[in-house]
């Protein structure tokens, strides 16, 4: 049990070296949308570093879509939390479908201060699963178009 304690404490300690290894983008910002942290795997994922993103708008440089992005602000404002897909933009200007999972951050009294996203890029994996899908359908129709010219 004092091994298990000391090992939790050194993390709690290094919590940064933590959020650093995340496979996920994790990113922080106050309510106007101002970034105020940025993990590595947000530095991979959008190509900015931390210090250059730092206190800009994160609507205004990753978002394709504002209705997207308002929705996504209006119920985690109203709900603490909101979880879906958003189409992004990175640096060099392509477009990446990404994984949002969002949670208020309060201060003690509960008033909102921020939000906390941990956004998984997935749009390989889609593209993977859309190829099956039409892969699919193009068997089941041969199939169908077989089983129909055998009948004529």
């Amino acid at each position: 049990m004092d091994l298990m304690s000391t090992s939790l404490e050194f993390l709690a300690d290094d919590f940064d070296e933590i959020l650093r290894l995340a496979p996920d983008a994790i990113i922080v910002h106050d309510m106007k949308s101002c970034v105020h942290y940025w993990n590595a795997a947000a530095e991979e994922m959008y190509g900015w570093t931390s210090e250059e993103i730092k206190g800009y708008p994160i609507d205004k440089i990753c978002y394709l879509d504002a209705k997207e992005r308002e929705f996504a602000m209006a119920k985690i404002r109203d709900y603490g939390t909101w979880e879906g897909e958003l189409r992004q933009i990175d640096r060099k200007g392509d477009e990446h479908l990404v994984r949002c999972r969002q949670r208020l951050i309060r201060n003690q009294s509960g008033d909102p201060l921020g939000v906390i996203s941990f956004n998984t890029d997935i749009t390989e994996s889609r593209k993977l699963e859309d190829a099956e899908k039409r892969a699919h359908h193009i068997r089941s129709s041969s199939l169908l178009a077989g089983g129909i010219a055998h009948d004529l």
